[in-house]
């Protein structure tokens, strides 16, 4: 899942906003102007926001200092955090968006399901 946190990908996806790297984490973010307004909001890169170091998105959100003025994503589900990370990061809002499942395809498959 690396790939997604490559910037290339980033900049790959620059007709969605400007791409924004968070230093300490190593993951990128897609700020986006907000027609009529002096304003800016971010949004994670798609489909997963992915970065290197969990523990320091905090950090990053926080040197943001309100600009933008909102920021939305969609955390890899394999990525190293807990739901009280995500809590530090977002105080306002955190909403689990879906239930993943992951299937170990080295098994057989109807192992993995129940009758």
């Amino acid at each position: 899942m690396m790939g997604y946190s490559h910037p290339d990908y980033a900049g790959s996806l620059v007709d969605f906003g400007i791409p924004f790297k968070l230093v300490r984490s190593q993951g990128w973010v897609l700020q986006r102007k907000i027609p009529g307004f002096p304003y800016c909001d971010a949004m994670g890169c798609y489909p997963l926001f992915t970065c290197r170091g969990w523990s320091h998105l905090h950090s990053d959100i926080e040197d943001l200092n309100g600009k933008p003025i909102c920021l939305s994503l969609v955390t890899d589900p394999f990525g190293d955090y807990d739901e009280a990370c995500l809590h530090r990061c977002f105080r306002d809002v955190v909403i689990p968006f879906k239930r993943h499942y992951v299937i170990d395809l080295s098994r057989p498959m109807e192992t993995h399901f129940h009758p």
